[in-house]
């Protein structure tokens, strides 16, 4: 198994949006406890088919009955985060995960992509999908969703120790600084999401570097003396 389950109980007695959706569980490097370079990468949230556009809100996500009625596994599948991470090994890997896979190859020189994420953390930092098929969530967000994200990233940054929060999503690093009272802690670094255009591109706030070459940059500086 390329994740550990080793803190599921922890998480899921924590909290009680896990019970209803224990899809949601980050993805745990298999690797983790080990790791040479404990890295918690955390995105902005999931989505849902288009069918279902502007039809499953805050109170809906929460009525897993209302869910199940609906007889359609892709709600419940396409917010597996364990899966997605895992789909790396696959053709319809999300290119989200291959992006960052690759990244993490390119710094650490591991030879499949799935070995990389095996010594890393990955979640979403927003605990429901955005209400539209791949958009962002931004806009749907409730005062409930900002705090129940930021007690869990609290208390999963408290259980796994990582050495370094790297979030890939203003949306979901905006919301953690501002409930955090703007006080952002130093091993805790941003870089634009691998599926967005700023992936690529480079800005004056990076040095005239993208946010891949910064995100591998800081994986780089943070764990310079690690060799595979």
């Amino acid at each position: 198994m390329n994740y550990t389950t080793q803190y599921d109980e922890l998480l899921i007695n924590q909290f009680d949006h896990l019970k209803r959706h224990p899809q949601l569980l980050p993805f745990i490097g298999a690797e983790w406890n080990e790791s040479p370079h404990k890295a918690l990468l955390i995105a902005e949230s999931h989505y849902i088919p288009a069918k279902y556009n502007h039809q499953i809100g805050y109170s809906e996500w929460n009525d897993v009955e209302y869910l199940k009625s609906l007889n359609d596994g892709h709600i419940f599948n396409w917010t597996n985060t364990r899966a997605n991470v895992e789909g790396v090994m696959e053709k319809w890997g999300h290119s989200i995960h291959t992006n960052i896979a690759q990244s993490i190859q390119n710094v650490f020189g591991y030879e499949t992509k799935i070995k990389a994420y095996k010594e890393v953390s990955y979640y979403n930092y927003f605990q429901r999908p955005a209400e539209e098929e791949r958009e962002t969530i931004k806009y749907d967000l409730t005062s409930e969703d900002h705090k129940l994200a930021y007690e869990f990233y609290k208390y999963l940054v408290q259980i796994l120790n990582p050495v370094l929060v790297i979030f890939l999503s203003k949306v979901a690093h905006d919301s953690y600084g501002k409930e955090n009272g703007w006080t952002i802690e130093g091993n805790v670094k941003r870089v634009g999401h691998p599926t967005f255009r700023s992936w690529y591109r480079r800005a004056k706030i990076y040095e005239g570097r993208n946010s891949k070459e910064e995100f591998e940059k800081i994986l780089s500086m943070e764990f310079k003396n690690f060799n595979v």
